[in-house]
């Protein structure tokens, strides 16, 4: 008893002493950084941040997987078979593994916004350079690293947006940019759709020829150089890294600025004049980077954590394997589906791999010969491919009002029931039914935000970067292994391979049942807080 009643004493002794700091505070005009970015307000400068974070993320996805559209129009070009196509594909992908650590040691170190100028700078030259490819594993080299500096736009403009945004809109602000994402594939349509029709070919050297695909490698470079200016031009360095360097008043002058393009005030009439930052001030001692990260892995693959990491791990590879996947093969297969799509008595696999001539694009066995080969981009390939954004687009959204129906946990499970019997309905349904069906099947991906809430959630604060970090770097481990069998696969097993893929989706659902539940009550008042600002 006289310990219990230590503790009781030693508790309300820290109460105390909190409660006397934050009179303290009141009295000096000191400020907690939440509280000062409350202050900061939410106006203009926070829906322009939104905008540009949103075509942040659209630009970076775009210059990642862009490379489908422009692989399946420069076969001809650069004699692309259909493993040629697939290390294509995969390398951005392997980019993006390689660098997701290196990226956040980078903006902790060095700023958020210096930062985000290398990789925006970066992703526009490499992109640029990329496009005069004379050779297919230059293209594909190019890509590799166009794709480790986009992933660095990808991942620390969360971090800016998150950093600059009062904690009461945050949630809301990051789930809506990530929307961007899901919209990727419209714009890269979009953008495809009238430079893929231009007929030009301009004859450079013997055996370099300017053609549309170069001009459309650019054009999804020049995104990122679009947001570069956009960058500089609007955007501010995150208050809280300034905190956390020890330049206080650095931080506050942001603030301060922020405040005035939120209320159309003057940056002297912000209220606070002092932050109290509570979390530790990065010190001058570098650390060995490797030992650090090992540091905060271990615990992660020991108990209590070992059963929730694996889980995470699974629900991960299956979110990350199908969808992100299938949309570097998405072209290919919707320009074959579209060559025969007057067949409305076939199944899906039937009309992909009808009159699949010995060059044309689902073929793997020899490279592509200029005379016979066909690397033009069907207009309905296109329109497809943005139906399938918008698509992604509309279910995401609407899996906000889902989730605070049903919960995380349910939703997971019917989105991957739903994708489930889509893939075994492929067996059966004809004709346009057939390609909505496909569609549906490789959708699962609209549970990317799920799997990382729960990746949060299931972790301890100074385990969370850790576990959201490696959980999608083993997501993105297995598609990048996916990606190099799925092109091949479809020329020979398509039946197979969807029918596989069902059942692993399947899996899926069957490792929701493990997720934590955490069922809402559906009613008027719900509905009415989620559409609040």
């Amino acid at each position: 008893m006289s310990d219990v009643s230590y503790l009781d004493k030693k508790t309300n002794d820290n109460e105390m002493k909190n409660v006397e700091n934050k009179l303290k505070m009141e009295v000096e005009g000191s400020h907690s950084l939440e509280d000062a970015l409350e202050l900061s307000g939410v106006g203009r400068y926070s829906y322009v941040l939104f905008i540009i974070c949103s075509y942040s993320l659209m630009s970076a996805i775009s210059e990642i997987f862009g490379v489908g559209v422009i692989a399946t129009s420069a076969q001809c070009d650069l004699q692309l078979d259909l493993y040629r196509k697939g290390i294509i594909g995969s390398l951005p992908v392997l980019g993006v593994m390689s660098s997701g650590h290196l990226w956040g040691y980078i903006a902790d170190t060095r700023g958020r916004k210096r930062t985000l100028i290398v990789t925006m700078g970066g992703t526009f030259l490499l992109a640029t350079i990329s496009s005069f490819s004379f050779h297919w594993i230059f293209l594909a080299f190019m890509k590799f690293l166009s794709a480790v500096f986009a992933a660095g736009t990808n991942a620390v403009m969360y971090a800016l947006l998150g950093e600059s945004t009062p904690e009461s809109q945050r949630a809301k602000f990051l789930l809506y940019a990530a929307t961007g994402v899901m919209c990727s594939q419209s714009v890269m349509a979009a953008i495809a759709y009238p430079i893929l029709r231009f007929p030009f070919t301009i004859q450079l050297a013997s055996e370099f020829t300017y053609r549309p695909w170069r001009l459309l490698t650019q054009a999804y470079g020049l995104m990122s150089g679009i947001n570069l200016l956009l960058l500089l031009v609007f955007v501010h360095e995150s208050p809280k890294f300034y905190l956390s360097k020890g330049k206080h008043k650095e931080g506050l002058a942001v603030l301060a600025r922020i405040f005035a393009v939120n209320t159309g005030r003057k940056p002297m009439d912000y209220p606070v004049k002092q932050i109290t930052f509570d979390e530790e001030v990065a010190g001058k001692e570098e650390r060995n980077i490797l030992k650090s990260i090992w540091a905060q892995t271990v615990p992660l693959l020991k108990n209590p954590h070992i059963k929730n990491t694996m889980l995470m791990f699974y629900t991960s590879i299956v979110v990350y394997t199908i969808g992100p996947a299938f949309i570097v093969w998405l072209p290919d297969i919707l320009n074959a589906y579209v060559k025969n799509i007057g067949k409305s008595s076939m199944i899906f696999c039937d009309l992909i791999q009808t009159n699949a001539q010995p060059n044309a694009q689902l073929d793997s066995n020899t490279s592509v010969s200029n005379a016979q080969c066909d690397d033009h981009v069907k207009d309905l390939t296109l329109a497809l491919m943005a139906g399938n954004g918008l698509y992604l687009f509309t279910t995401t959204g609407s899996l906000v009002f889902i989730v605070k129906c049903v919960g995380k946990r349910w939703t997971f499970i019917g989105v991957h029931i739903l994708c489930t019997a889509a893939g075994f309905l492929l067996n059966v349904v004809t004709g346009l039914g057939s390609v909505l069906v496909f569609i549906i099947m490789i959708s699962n991906v609209i549970c990317l935000g799920i799997t990382t809430t729960y990746a949060v959630e299931l972790f301890p604060t100074y385990l969370r970067a850790t576990a959201v970090c490696l959980t999608m770097m083993v997501g993105r481990i297995v598609s990048f292994l996916v990606i190099n069998i799925i092109g091949p696969l479809v020329k020979s097993n398509c039946l197979l391979l969807f029918n596989g893929i069902a059942i692993f989706i399947l899996t899926g659902s069957i490792a929701g049942w493990f997720l934590p539940s955490d069922k809402r009550k559906c009613n008027n008042d719900n509905v009415k807080k989620a559409e609040q600002p």
